[in-house]
């Protein structure tokens, strides 16, 4: 083979990758893609972080226990009566609410608050604590319970602990809290309450919100 014949064939196989790619990337043209998908990764986690945030599914629906219950210290009979709440119904508690008016015994009393908590999202959350309905309780008079069917409280269940509530599933728990008779000086007044604090996490975020339950009044006395 001569050499004009030997240059002919070296110009034809021409390294094909040198062909497909005439000029590399250049360095300036690198850093701005790896700064594009720096800001695409960081907006998605943003995102994703705000939504855990605000994730919130906790309601009461009508698949569980529900409603309170107030005992005296001193075993005497506690009265109340019982009304339709219809101005309360709500999408968050639906159909018919049931509002009961306890008369405030005298001296020291525990009120019972029975809720069945729904998680009406698509992720578990972890449930970490009960509030009282009524603010400024002291922890020391908050005992919280898991329900057993047919009793309350004090009566039956285990001691609260925090637990998992499963996506679209829910549980039921009582608290138990402590008030002492105070008198009203306007004469009889009344104190409602409608929801339960609720301390639960997701994915690192903790937030308190308040539960919707079958709401409940104590009907002060003039005197104690």
């Amino acid at each position: 083979m001569t050499e004009d014949v030997e240059a002919t064939v070296a110009l034809g196989m021409r390294d094909p990758i040198s062909e497909s790619v005439p000029d590399a990337i250049s360095p300036s043209r690198r850093r701005r893609a790896l700064t594009v998908t720096g800001v695409i990764a960081v907006a998605i986690l943003a995102t994703g972080l705000a939504s855990a945030y605000r994730y919130q599914p906790l309601m009461q629906a009508r698949q569980g226990e529900f409603g309170s219950y107030v005992v005296a210290w001193n075993s005497s009979k506690v009265d109340h009566t019982t009304i339709n709440a219809i101005s309360q119904t709500s999408s968050a508690l639906p159909g018919p609410v049931i509002e009961v008016i306890w008369n405030e015994p005298t001296g020291a009393y525990n009120v019972e608050v029975v809720v069945t908590i729904n998680n009406s999202g698509s992720h578990a959350v972890t449930i970490e604590g009960l509030g009282a309905p009524a603010p400024g309780v002291p922890k020391s008079h908050l005992t919280a319970y898991f329900h057993k069917p047919g009793s309350y409280g004090s009566e039956g269940g285990t001691p609260f602990h925090p637990f998992t509530l499963a996506a679209h599933s829910g549980k039921t728990v009582v608290m138990d809290y402590t008030q002492i008779c105070s008198p009203s000086s306007a004469g009889a007044s009344y104190l409602s309450y409608t929801q339960m604090p609720v301390t639960y996490s997701f994915l690192g975020f903790r937030h308190t919100v308040g539960v919707p339950i079958d709401p409940y009044v104590i009907k002060r006395r003039p005197s104690c």
